[in-house]
């Protein structure tokens, strides 16, 4: 991601962001042309929802201008927060913005072009984990217990979900949340799947109480999450398994997270899940 500052003939000047894929395609970062054009898609999608988020501008899926797939957005200011004068404030906000979110259905917005995310998107999750997760016998568990359980849980009804919905994805201007970015995930699906992703944001850089806030504001706003167990342990998984990588994006911004007070709030928050999901 770039800035790009535009001096326009009449002197006014204009911010855009500039997103580029990395063009090797085994890198984490790589984006096809394909998955490019979806974005794009998907944000203008998101424009006509009036959510805080980036809006599209130009897209070069082909890299025809940029040399890879591209795309030009409209600039958010701020930065992330990751430090609270008032945790407890900022928690609910973080909270109403993912209830806006989920507050766009297919009833409200034409989402036929996003990715499902829906029960055939949870076993095909646990499939791909089933061979990494044998590494750690806590993940191994908490696996099988999803697996096991996965045709029994009732999925709501299909909403926007952002897909990687954190303290890193939104941005805090003046105080408040002024933006949600990385929109590269976004799909139409089970909501829980944001939800048990922030909370475990919560749970890496302060601890399940915090989490569990998170969790009774966004109820609050919304309707009881039943079954929260199931989603909590599937989003778990990836960073018990690699919690140090984890962590990098918080330290990078200025956070001082130790690795093993992480792992050990991660192994509670899986050990609760799965204490929950046997009552």
């Amino acid at each position: 991601m770039d800035v790009l500052t535009i001096d326009h003939a009449d002197g006014t000047r204009l911010q855009v962001s500039l997103r580029r894929s990395d063009p090797d395609p085994t890198d984490h970062s790589y984006v096809s042309p394909a998955q490019m054009t979806s974005d794009f898609a998907a944000l203008g999608c998101i424009k006509r929802t009036g959510l805080l988020a980036p809006r599209p501008i130009f897209l070069d899926a082909d890299g025809e201008i940029f040399g890879v797939a591209a795309m030009v957005m409209t600039f958010l200011p701020g930065r992330p927060v990751f430090k609270y004068a008032h945790p407890a404030a900022w928690t609910s906000a973080m909270a109403a913005t993912l209830h806006q979110i989920h507050s766009v259905t297919p009833s409200t917005c034409d989402l036929a072009s996003l990715r499902l995310r829906g029960r055939d998107w949870a076993r095909n999750r646990i499939a791909t984990l089933r061979t990494w997760a044998q590494t750690d016998a806590l993940a191994a568990r908490a696996l099988d217990i999803a697996d096991s359980r996965l045709d029994g849980i009732s999925f709501l009804s299909p909403t926007l979900v952002h897909g990687d919905y954190w303290t890193g994805n939104t941005i805090g201007y003046r105080g408040k949340i002024s933006g949600v970015v990385d929109w590269s995930g976004a799909s139409v699906g089970e909501r829980r799947v944001d939800v048990a992703g922030c909370r475990l944001d919560y749970v890496l850089a302060h601890g399940e109480p915090l989490a569990d806030k998170f969790l009774g504001e966004y109820e609050r706003l919304s309707e009881p999450m039943p079954e929260m167990w199931f989603f909590d342990l599937l989003q778990a998984i990836d960073p018990l398994l690699e919690y140090e990588h984890w962590i990098e994006g918080y330290q990078s911004a200025g956070m001082q997270i130790n690795p093993a007070d992480a792992e050990a709030r991660l192994r509670m928050f899986a050990t609760n899940a799965i204490e929950e999901s046997l009552r």
